[in-house]
């Protein structure tokens, strides 16, 4: 079983790596042959959500225990492995029966912000590999897409202070005292969510559509069809993109277009 997260850099790593996040993102890891155990799952629940860190999805590679016998037997002629025998072979199988199961099944019955997907791994390595990406790729989808939501739903809403929290800082001027002493230096247009986002006379906005979604390792774009019914019946039809980079508190928006 493997579990897909969301993990941001330990507190101990240099600051160049807190320097490459900054520039890159934060990376999104495939944890291999975790949880094994309610220990292990436990430990997780304790930990991990005040880290920072979110759990995308859950995958379980299911095989014929016959199959995972000839496979580990076959692999036994070449890797030197003590282990690849059939007697420990069949005391892990019991292990994964008697420990591991339970916790599929509780993350399935329990777990709801949690998706958990069942491979079957008798097939071919590729076949197996590509429906991997797939799902990894829709767990990440999923999760963009869900920030783009509820950015979408804070304009609506006018929750500008939520809105702030999804969006890149430097996005947006940073509040100044307007009663402060003016210079000469000509003031630059102060960019707000506002300005960025509210659709003047605005009476009605119609669902969002065509919507296409572009993953490029930490960075993502979220693009669709916007349309506008304004106070005087007139519409207005928009075609946006969003692009969102991937940091330590999940998603936030780095750069909008909108072309009429």
């Amino acid at each position: 079983m493997d579990a897909a997260v969301s993990k941001p850099a330990p507190g101990t790593v240099a600051r160049s790596e807190y320097e490459r996040e900054e520039r890159y993102g934060a990376p999104i890891f495939l944890i291999d042959g975790f949880p094994r155990n309610f220990d292990n799952l436990q430990g997780w629940c304790d930990i991990m959500p005040h880290s920072g860190t979110s759990l995308l999805g859950t995958l379980v590679f299911d095989c014929p225990v016959e199959i995972l016998q000839e496979r580990i037997l076959s692999r036994g002629e070449t890797s030197g492995r003590t282990d690849d025998n059939l007697v420990s072979a069949r005391k892990r199988f019991d292990t994964f029966v008697e420990q591991t199961c339970p916790v599929v099944e509780a993350l399935e019955r329990e777990v709801r912000d949690c998706k958990t997907v069942h491979i079957d791994g008798s097939k071919g390595l590729e076949e197996v590999w590509t429906e991997t990406q797939d799902i990894m790729d829709g767990f990440v989808t999923n999760d963009v897409l869900s920030a783009n939501s509820d950015l979408l739903t804070a304009i609506r809403s006018e929750d500008w202070e939520g809105y702030r929290a999804l969006v890149a800082p430097d996005m947006i001027s940073p509040e100044v005292d307007d009663t402060a002493p003016s210079t000469t230096t000509p003031p630059t247009p102060k960019v707000t969510p506002q300005s960025m986002e509210v659709i003047p006379n605005l009476q009605r906005e119609d669902p969002v559509s065509n919507a296409v979604v572009e993953i490029m390792g930490t960075t993502a774009t979220v693009s669709y069809d916007r349309t506008f019914v304004l106070e005087d019946g007139s519409d207005l039809h928009f075609r946006e993109m969003r692009t969102w980079r991937h940091v330590n508190n999940g998603w936030i928006m780095v750069h909008f277009t909108r072309k009429q």
